[in-house]
């Protein structure tokens, strides 16, 4: 089994500078398509063309999950914590235990694309691509239903549930023809298997997949390399969110370049993005510090030192008019190791040590708030 870990590769994140949406990138030529998360904070990632599935531990360990698949797509995992693979090479969705093993194969009559877990229950939604559908599979006894055959299904592929359980379905579009009309479309799906139109995200090339956080629904645009923000309640309310030119440049949101953004996945509290990058660049790119109305700090002094072969960082913060914040510190795939709030003195100042005894080595991300003002910082464990 292949298994690589980051630290080496990411050396230069040991160079930590104050940001609220910070871009990070993990170049292992493997991961350019669906995206999902299990309850323990592991990553999976379809290899499409590749042919497999690669799965990340919470401290960013990546391993071969699974492999020999026929055109691997869409992914959702069971309250059970079994991997779904959509087989858009072939009319299977296969299902795996944590372990890698294939559990069993669904023949669903038409070529699978996207793939959610039910809200209600661990039956699986997801589209059939070629002939424009929605589907619920029952993974109790394999049966198929038909949700939608609605005309404006467009080579569909992204899902996302919103909070309320409302459906919403996105169209690929047109491999051959990325400017066909269609193409980008997210629609709400009604109880009676009709279609309410939200938005037509960009204005060029592929919807890639959707998601859900924050009360917005999110949407990756590959031949624009452009993430957006899509209001669910408006009329064609979209926002970019990052993204410009092609390229792979890390950093700040706003000076941060995409290569064909595909796959999109947030952690359980909606403030850490993961994206797969498709064409060719096949990186998996992570966005921490989300927030819609947050500000980042302004004029203030945060400093986190990693002493040399010491279990341990210290945080050295001097934060304006507070007198205490929220520290909240999350492995890189989310999961939340340590959340307390954090006495000043009278000046704002604070030196704090930090034990990394206990943790698993890998990357993290440090947020502090203060009201309306929040940080992150990246740093690395290698104890």
């Amino acid at each position: 089994m292949k298994t690589t870990t980051f630290l080496l590769l990411l050396a230069s994140f040991l160079t930590l500078s104050v940001t609220g949406q910070t871009v990070s990138t993990f170049s292992d030529g493997s991961p350019d398509d669906g995206i999902d998360i299990d309850s323990n904070g592991n990553l999976y990632v379809s290899d499409i063309y590749g042919g497999k599935i690669f799965k990340y531990t919470p401290s960013g360990v990546m391993s071969e999950f699974a492999s020999g698949l026929n055109y691997p797509n869409g992914l959702a995992i069971d309250s059970q914590g079994r991997i779904y693979s959509c087989q858009i090479g072939g009319t299977t969705i296969q299902r795996f235990l944590q372990d890698g093993t294939l559990d069993q194969t669904f023949d669903v009559g038409v070529y699978p694309s996207g793939i959610i877990k039910a809200f209600d229950n661990d039956d699986m939604i997801f589209t059939g691509y070629y002939n424009g559908s929605m589907h619920r599979l029952s993974i109790t006894d394999g049966t198929v239903t038909t949700i939608s055959n609605a005309s404006e299904l467009f080579g569909p592929v992204g899902l996302a549930y919103d909070g309320n359980g409302e459906l919403y379905v996105g169209n690929y579009g047109s491999y051959s023809d990325p400017d066909a009309a269609g193409n980008r479309a997210i629609y709400r799906v009604l109880t009676d298997g009709s279609l309410e139109y939200v938005a037509t995200v960009g204005s060029t090339g592929n919807l890639g997949f959707i998601a859900y956080a924050q009360g917005m629904l999110w949407g990756t645009v590959l031949h624009e390399d452009k993430i957006y923000r899509i209001n669910p309640n408006g009329i064609n309310d979209v926002t970019l969110f990052a993204g410009s030119d092609r390229g792979t440049d890390d950093g700040d949101i706003s000076t941060a370049t995409f290569t064909a953004p595909n796959g999109i996945a947030f952690n359980d509290t909606g403030d850490v993005m993961y994206i797969s990058e498709s064409s060719g660049s096949n990186n998996l790119r992570v966005i921490s510090g989300i927030s819609l109305s947050i500000e980042e700090f302004q004029g203030n002094d945060i400093k986190l030192i990693t002493p040399p072969n010491q279990s341990k960082i210290i945080l050295k913060a001097k934060i304006r008019n507070a007198n205490n914040f929220e520290l909240t510190i999350r492995q890189l795939f989310g999961q939340t190791v340590l959340r307390e709030t954090v006495d000043a003195t009278g000046n704002g100042s604070i030196v704090k040590n930090i034990s990394t005894e206990a943790w698993d080595n890998g990357i993290y991300f440090m947020t502090i708030q203060a009201g309306e003002n929040i940080t992150t910082k990246r740093f690395i464990v290698n104890n």
